[in-house]
């Protein structure tokens, strides 16, 4: 069993870029580190602990991964965390929990301001299968990077047709900021929609996802909890789970769960904040310390 202090740990949690893969381009994980942490997640499974990636990315989009880290889809890896929190997906039934949404009336009115900026940016449709792309181009970047799944499906250009049909949306990205623009276009939308609780986090210099409401990676994981603990008639909570974490978009769980695990290349205000620090993510971060609180 993964123990810490007199806490059992039955659920894992993590984040991706940043946590279970490098972003330095200079310092990519070593094959051995990458394959450690493989072993320790397939281990946690096999006892019968859930692994669960949390992130902004989208279920349909990191698929791969979950069976690269995790092995083929069953009862301890089934569920995953996208939209900063937002939507939970179940790979075994397909199911789908979206928390809060954009109206389409916010939608278009942060677009106004999105535009302004000339920003490429992105929306997703209602279900969280799509991604609609303002610039071709991005587009078909990402599509040329899906691993699984159609990628002609998931990944769309946004026309007017399009974006008059979305009634909500669960996430709202913009790519490619000025970083010395950053802080202003953050301030104007959480100033403009202060009354809707719009925040904006991000887990890259030139990107911003935008929530709403009472968003964020912990109460995903309360919601995910209160899913589990409904569907298995268990009572797991908040000190049976680990985080794994690295930026800004982490916060909100290392502001409020106690077994909060910072990778060693973290943004200094997580490692502030971080109940333990494992090594570099390049380093396997998470075989690293998931090995020291194991107890056979």
């Amino acid at each position: 069993m993964f123990k810490i202090n007199k806490d059992e740990i039955k659920v894992i949690i993590t984040d991706m870029d940043g946590t279970l893969y490098s972003l330095d381009p200079n310092k990519k994980s070593e094959h051995k580190n990458h394959v450690n942490n493989i072993r320790w997640l397939k281990q946690a499974i096999k006892d019968g602990v859930y692994v669960v990636m949390n992130t902004g990315n989208l279920p349909f989009f990191m698929k791969w991964a979950v069976h690269e880290l995790t092995g083929d889809i069953q009862e301890f890896n089934k569920y995953f965390i996208s939209c900063t929190g937002n939507l939970i997906h179940d790979f075994q039934s397909n199911k789908t929990w979206i928390e809060n949404v954009f109206n389409h009336k916010i939608m278009l009115e942060i677009i106004t301001i999105i535009k302004k900026f000339d920003l490429v940016y992105d929306i997703t449709s209602q279900k969280g299968d799509v991604i609609y792309y303002s610039n071709e181009d991005f587009k078909d970047l990402m599509r040329s990077i899906q691993k699984t799944g159609d990628a002609n499906y998931n990944h769309q250009i946004l026309t007017d047709e399009i974006l008059n049909s979305i009634h909500d949306t669960p996430k709202i990205t913009m790519k490619k900021i000025n970083l010395a623009q950053k802080p202003e276009i953050i301030k104007i939308i959480e100033q403009t929609f202060s009354k809707y609780n719009i925040k904006a986090t991000w887990w890259s210099v030139d990107g911003v996802d935008l929530v709403i409401g009472e968003t964020n990676k912990y109460k995903g994981i309360l919601n995910l909890l209160d899913i589990i603990n409904q569907d298995t008639k268990q009572n797991l909570k908040p000190n049976n789970v680990i985080y794994f974490g690295d930026s800004h978009n982490d916060i909100s769980v290392f502001e409020n769960l106690k077994y909060s695990i910072a990778v060693k290349d973290a943004m200094p205000e997580i490692l502030a904040k971080a109940y333990d620090v494992s090594c570099d993510s390049h380093d396997g971060a998470l075989g690293h310390y998931l090995a020291k609180i194991y107890h056979k």
